[in-house]
């Protein structure tokens, strides 16, 4: 064999080898663009899980805040306070 044909063996080998490295890597891409969009679904549902443990968090402190205010101040009705008021010019509001 000639030096041309030793190089084009050569060449075509190399060629066959990244061929399969590519289809490998085209896998591997389709895995994980399965994975991102699986991801993408899942998000949602665990930022509404997060939002409502932090709520659920808020709201037993505020009912604990109130629970100790009322056993200081036994006399004041708290009834009245909730999440949405606040306080304007002395006055309880809705927010």
């Amino acid at each position: 064999m000639d030096e041309k044909s030793k190089e084009a063996l050569k060449l075509s080998d190399k060629n066959a080898k990244l061929q399969v490295e590519v289809e490998r890597l085209k896998e591997e891409l389709a895995q994980k663009d399965e994975e991102l969009i699986q991801k993408g679904e899942e998000l949602p549902n665990e930022r509404e899980a997060l939002t409502d443990d932090a709520a659920n968090s808020y709201m037993a402190r505020f009912e604990d805040v109130v629970a100790q205010a009322s056993g200081i101040y036994p006399g004041i009705d708290f009834s009245q306070l909730s999440l949405g008021k606040t306080v304007v010019d002395g006055q309880l509001m809705d927010e």
